[in-house]
């Protein structure tokens, strides 16, 4: 019997034997505590613990549910919190997955399902799902776990710094995610052995391999750039000795000088004048050329200026301030770094060889013939390798022209005297490679006089090249210049009207005062002449689009052929055309109104060219193109009006040739045809006008007289 029916019976039993009421609540309220703890002792669990919670000693046999479900003012959600320790943190900091999580979610079976044996895990995808993670991939590092996941640490899987992830059932204190240290000790050897403390990251970073320690900072008094920038640290600092990383790091010493690691081929007489010009120590002088940021020693990296090359010897200036290292030391952009060792100087030296500045030739190889340079040398007493300064100068930057000069009387020692028109001429007009510097060796004198052979001053053929690429040979003119060209100018040219007029296009009209170039365009970058056509069409668009040149037009019309059969070249549009004109060329005869009118009226001015240059519109060809259908439309056929089927254009609008017996349903009989024509066809409103109403109308008499009336009544 179930406690509901054994209390029922104890309470008919009481008012059966009359129990006081007093008596009966006592007895009641013991009966009923005593029930509950029988059914408290009775209660079984929903269903197995999780291995994890089942490995617990305190909840084996699943008795002690309070110990997480809670009791009194304990809820299951603070029950949960008292064994899971680190979790409470979080919620406490407001920090990581359970500390950021919304008060929905704030219950612990929100995500974790229990009582199920193991068949869900305790921390499912659900539970990821439930706090928004929908890929366990995307898991935000930075904001869940307060430390982000850069460079390798953002490509590791979950597994490798979190080996229970995945574990199906934990021990008991054995976190699944939590627990970890960030220290990088805690997963990393430290290579250091503790010297530089536990701050790994404020060297080596996550992003870059360790050994690059892209955040350490070198000292300021030595910035690691350029050349240095990219070394390994036991390159400079050996592993142990007083320059090793470690002994620096407990005592730090001064930069060292460049010569402390790095070998100088200079002399070191050229080294101490630098170092006193410049106010540096001898050591430390390398920086002045080469600077501490240079991935090399060698040029172009390295630079010197014109008053540190002066201290070598040689004075760069004035002309060869600006001439670039290569030009004089030919190897200097493309050998290797000399390796060290004790004839590295002498070695360095053979690169870098000492020339006298006396005289050009000791460098320069000279093109000129001999004869000339002893001229020179003789009326400037100077010595042939000092004549070079009489043309090219102390101070010019090149040999080539400009800045070499030669006298218009020095030019006529060559055998070409520089008249009108070459005085006036640039050198480089006729000596097209005069600014290109040639280059030295055997045969410079002959490559020289190739540039600069001499000439005749006969025919323009022999230095000028044919503009007009042999278009004239097969002419009369042979193609020599002078026929049509002065010789002291070439443009323009004295080839003028009367001269065309010889060929088959003679200049007449508006033609007299078009450039040349608009008839004789460029082809292939040259002007052409020969071969010209001759025809309107061949330059002019036909702007009638080829209505004119259909079968059986005039092909010529009073010997012109074209467009000359309408136009001139004095004015195109000067056309007088006759009616017979209109009717051969448009096929259209204007007769009556049509011919006294102007073009204008039938063919309306456009207010520009339309896309064939016509500046007058098409003409119609239909009669209500132009006038209006006094009939409103009540004699179209198909929906086309012809006005032309009862007027004719040589007779008034008014006579018709409409014939009521021939174009009409009705036949006019004796008596209708004495009718007048407004007795039958009256005027009807058609919209905002008034016409006269023609069709359709009824053709029997009851239509027109009304119901019973017979033809002898018509006719009485």
């Amino acid at each position: 019997m179930s406690i509901a029916r054994q209390f029922s019976h104890l309470l008919q039993l009481g008012r059966a034997i009359r129990f006081p009421r007093l008596i009966l609540a006592l007895v009641t309220l013991v009966f009923l505590a005593g029930a509950v703890v029988w059914e408290w002792n009775r209660a079984t669990s929903p269903g197995p613990l999780h291995p994890s919670h089942a490995s617990i000693a305190a909840l084996r046999g699943g008795s002690n549910c309070a110990a997480c479900h809670g009791s009194g003012k304990i809820t299951m959600t603070e029950a949960c919190l008292v064994c899971h320790k680190d979790i409470k943190a979080q919620v406490d900091r407001g920090k990581g997955v359970h500390g950021q999580l919304p008060a929905p979610l704030q219950s612990c079976t929100t995500c974790h399902a229990e009582h199920t044996g193991g068949t869900v895990a305790l921390v499912s995808p659900h539970a990821f799902q439930a706090v928004g993670v929908t890929d366990s991939l995307k898991f935000d590092h930075s904001k869940y776990a307060t430390f982000t996941l850069s460079g390798k640490h953002d490509s590791l899987a979950c597994m490798k710094c979190h080996p229970s992830a995945t574990v199906a059932a934990l021990g008991e204190n054995t976190p699944r995610f939590l627990g970890l240290s960030q220290d990088c000790r805690s997963c990393h050897n430290d290579p250091h052995r503790g010297t530089f403390g536990p701050d790994c990251l404020s060297c080596h970073g996550q992003t870059l391999a360790f050994k690059k320690a892209d955040g350490f900072v070198h000292a300021k008094d030595f910035l690691l750039t350029g050349g240095h920038a990219g070394l390994a640290c036991k390159q400079c600092h050996e592993s142990a000795g007083a320059n090793s990383v470690a002994a620096l790091k407990l005592h730090p010493m001064p930069a060292r000088s460049c010569t402390v690691c790095h070998a100088s081929p200079h002399k070191k007489t050229f080294v101490a004048a630098v170092a006193l010009e410049t106010g540096t120590t001898f050591d430390n002088s390398c920086v002045i050329c080469h600077g501490s940021s240079d991935l090399t020693f060698l040029h172009p990296t390295a630079k010197m200026t014109s008053q540190h090359h002066a201290l070598t010897g040689f004075s760069l200036a004035p002309t060869h301030a600006q001439v670039a290292c290569v030009t004089c030391h030919k190897e200097i952009g493309t050998r290797r770094a000399l390796p060290a060792g004790d004839d590295l100087p002498a070695r360095f030296a053979k690169f870098f060889a000492s020339h006298g500045q006396d005289a050009c030739g000791e460098c320069h190889e000279s093109p000129h013939r001999g004869a000339m340079v002893s001229l020179i040398a003789d009326a400037t007493h100077l010595r042939d390798v000092q004549s070079c300064s009489v043309c090219h100068g102390t101070t010019n930057l090149t040999f080539q022209s400009p800045p070499a000069t030669m006298t218009a009387a020095q030019h006529a020692a060559t055998g070409f005297n520089l008249d009108v028109p070459h005085d006036r001429v640039k050198c480089i007009a006729c000596h097209q490679d005069l600014g290109k510097a040639m280059d030295r060796g055997t045969g410079l004198a002959n490559r020289f006089t190739q540039r600069f052979p001499g000439r005749a001053q006969a025919a323009c053929e022999a230095c000028h090249a044919d503009p007009h690429a042999g278009q004239f040979k097969a002419t009369p003119t042979q193609g020599r210049c002078a026929v049509c060209h002065a010789p002291t100018q070439f443009v323009p040219s004295n080839f003028d009207a009367a001269a065309h007029a010889k060929t088959p296009m003679p200049l007449t009209g508006a033609h007299l005062a078009i450039a040349c170039v608009a008839c004789h365009p460029k082809v292939d970058k040259v002007q052409r002449f020969t071969g010209t056509p001759t025809t309107c069409s061949a330059c002019h668009t036909d702007v009638h689009g080829g209505r004119f040149d259909r079968a059986g037009m005039p092909k010529a019309v009073a010997g012109g052929t074209d467009c000359a059969r309408c136009h001139n070249t004095t004015a195109f549009a000067q056309v007088k055309w006759t009616p017979a004109d209109h009717v051969k060329w448009a096929g259209y005869a204007l007769n009556g109104a049509h011919a006294t009118i102007s073009c204008e009226s039938c063919h309306q001015p456009l207010i520009k060219p339309d896309q064939h240059g016509r500046m007058f519109g098409a003409a119609a060809t239909s009669c209500v193109a132009c006038h209006v259908d006094v009939h409103a439309g009540q004699f179209a056929i198909k929906g086309i009006v012809d006005c032309a089927r009862c007027h004719s254009d040589a007779a008034k609008f008014t006579q018709t040739t409409f014939d009521h017996q021939r174009d009409s349903r009705f036949k006019l009989d004796a008596i209708h045809v004495k009718i007048a024509c407004d007795a039958c066809h009256k005027p009807v409103a058609a919209g905002a006008v008034s016409i006269v109403r023609y069709t359709p109308l009824g053709v029997s008499c009851r239509d027109c007289h009304g119901p019973g009336v017979t033809r002898d009544e018509v006719r009485q």
